[in-house]
């Protein structure tokens, strides 16, 4: 018997070319993907990625809680970065522009440019607290500046770092860090872009005595090469053309002076709220130390006056906290003290009586007489401070 062989229908034809055109293209898109980078290879193409460029604009939402906030801040900018390897502030030259507000940095002085009010304060040389001590200047910390920052967090070996790769094919970098200095659970998540390396999201997260620290950065809209140092000067001439300029006054700030009478002030102690009675007090020498809970040389200065109290049995050290008697801040005090504990009495004052002492920078160190007569000041902490400290007492001592 003869079987007839049928010609095919335009449906069958029509199913067997949808079936070769999806195996070719399927073979075409598992060719073209990038090779999952390994551990120790990373690093280096990350960072040969981003040196191709020397320029990068982006958009950027940031979100940062602080251990004690309650709140959650939330910043919006677009950014543009030149990378400038003889900077030594930022290793480039920087803008960043809010709604209403615009820093630039030029690798000389920084610019604030209210834009709303169209003035513009120029500051001196050297002068980058408007970006490093501001909340805003976190936006630029996404690697493109220094890319080698990846390849230290990966030789760390008190790190541990894992590397994978998402079903869309993003790349992820985890870290997590030692537990030291009573911060434990820190970790930080990378997700890269895989065409070219540049952050999408990073977070950030670690702990201090129950309380939770959290950053976050989500950059999008991401170009390269769009802008030179030279363009953003000329961008800066339109406003200097239309705007007023002033220069930065720093505003003054006079400390109570050597030979000052320190003034008086109701004080509670923290333990059982008795009131410091300023004319009961009979020591040789006293260390008047203004503090507060989330101030990190504070904390460090703790160990420092206690060593002082114990070595020093005529001096008496009295805490002053202006910031920590609110409801929260009294419940998270006893896992404070635990991990800081003091060897002398803190009392809380009334943050009025911050500015009738003259105090504007924490921790600030008083050194009084036993009339409470100024005999030295010491602001901030530093390696040297310890000595500084003893040095003083020793001095005033004799």
């Amino acid at each position: 018997m003869i079987q007839l062989r049928l010609p095919m229908t335009l449906r069958q034809m029509s199913l067997k070319y949808l079936f070769i055109c999806q195996s070719i293209l399927v073979f075409i898109f598992s060719s073209c993907e990038q090779p999952m980078p390994t551990r120790d290879s990373f690093p280096a193409t990350f960072e040969e990625a981003v040196l191709e460029h020397h320029a990068m604009s982006y958009d950027v939402n940031y979100h940062m809680k602080f251990f004690s906030g309650t709140d959650t801040n939330h910043l919006k900018a677009k950014v543009d970065i030149v990378r400038v390897e003889s900077d030594t502030n930022f290793k480039g030259h920087l803008w960043i522009e809010q709604d209403t507000m615009i820093r630039f940095y030029d690798g000389k002085n920084s610019y604030l440019i209210y834009k709303n009010q169209s003035r513009i304060i120029r500051y001196p040389e050297g002068a980058n607290y408007i970006f490093k001590g501001n909340l805003i200047g976190h936006v630029v910390d996404i690697y493109f500046l220094k890319p080698e920052r990846i390849s230290k967090g990966f030789k760390d070996t008190s790190i541990q770092v894992v590397l994978n790769r998402d079903e869309h094919g993003s790349i992820f970098v985890n870290y997590t860090f030692p537990n030291e200095n009573g911060i434990y659970d820190g970790s930080k998540i990378i997700k890269f872009r895989t065409n070219d390396y540049s952050l999408e999201k990073m977070t950030y997260k670690t702990s201090l005595r129950s309380e939770t620290q959290f950053n976050q950065w989500e950059v999008s809209n991401v170009r390269y090469d769009e802008v030179t140092s030279d363009s953003l000067k000329e961008r800066m001439k339109f406003y200097l053309e239309e705007y007023s300029m002033e220069e930065y006054s720093p505003p003054k700030r006079d400390s109570l002076k050597i030979g000052e009478l320190f003034p008086e002030f109701e004080a509670y102690r923290y333990s059982d709220g008795k009131q410091l009675d300023w004319s009961a007090l009979n020591a040789q020498l006293y260390l008047i130390d203004f503090w507060y809970m989330d101030c990190p040389p504070c904390i460090d200065l703790i160990p420092v006056l206690n060593k002082m109290q114990d070595k020093y049995p005529s001096i008496d050290v009295i805490g002053l906290n202006p910031f920590d008697s609110t409801e929260k801040n009294l419940g998270r005090l006893p896992d404070f003290l635990e991990y800081n504990p003091m060897k002398y009495p803190s009392y809380f004052i009334d943050r009025k009586d911050v500015k009738t002492a003259k105090v504007f920078a924490y921790p600030t160190l008083f050194i009084l007489d036993k009339e409470r007569k100024v005999l030295g000041l010491k602001i901030g902490f530093g390696e040297r401070s310890e000595n500084y400290i003893d040095s003083l007492i020793q001095l005033n001592l004799n």
